[in-house]
């Protein structure tokens, strides 16, 4: 009787580090719902946004490089050092086309996710590059352009208010700007709270 409550309190102090260890490696990614704990993660895209190369370290140290589109899984979700990244369609008329890991600004019963232009200096100025999204996505796994009006009064707003308390407790702005420009940090701010209060 004491060798098995010895063993299961071994068990327990290894369960408890294996969790503490990985709380504390920051990184890891998600493989048809797999999720796999590890230290110095990386990976390079092709053009088109596919998965051509992960990098990473396990818990223990090995170090593993898998390379070629062929070869690497089909990763969903990106952790590295607390910024979370998803695997979206680059533009939602076109899922299939193009993909982007893209970071989740929120995460919750609604996920919000941004990706922000670059700009680039050229001979006559500079100019955008890469592609802005700005995407929710509803409990029911569709994306929505945040940026659209017709999603913004006809989608978004529509679904915030069935939540009787967020109806009533939020004191925020709801005719947030439906354009390009739209205040992006507000509405973050506004999910967050959403996903707070309600189920």
């Amino acid at each position: 009787m004491n060798k098995i409550k010895q063993c299961l309190l071994l068990f327990l102090l290894l369960s408890n580090l294996t969790l503490w260890c990985q709380k504390r490696s920051r990184s890891y990614f998600v493989v048809n719902h797999d999720t796999t704990f590890c230290k110095n993660l990386s990976f390079k895209v092709t053009i088109q946004g596919y998965l051509k190369q992960v990098n990473y370290k396990t818990l223990d140290g090995e170090k593993v490089e898998i390379i070629g589109t062929k070869n690497v899984p089909d990763v969903t979700t990106f952790c590295i050092r607390d910024s979370v990244l998803e695997k979206l369609p680059q533009k939602l008329s076109q899922p299939k086309r193009y993909i982007a890991y893209t970071y989740r600004v929120v995460g919750g019963k609604l996920n919000v996710y941004i990706e922000q232009q670059g700009m680039m200096r050229t001979s006559t100025g500079y100019v955008s590059t890469g592609t802005y999204r700005f995407f929710i996505r509803m409990p029911d796994g569709k994306l929505y352009k945040i940026n659209n009006n017709k999603n913004k009064k006809g989608i978004i707003i529509p679904y915030l208010l069935k939540c009787k308390r967020f109806k009533n407790e939020y004191k925020g702005d709801l005719k947030f700007n439906a354009n390009r420009f739209v205040n992006e940090e507000n509405f973050i701010e506004m999910i967050r709270f959403y996903n707070s209060i309600c189920d």
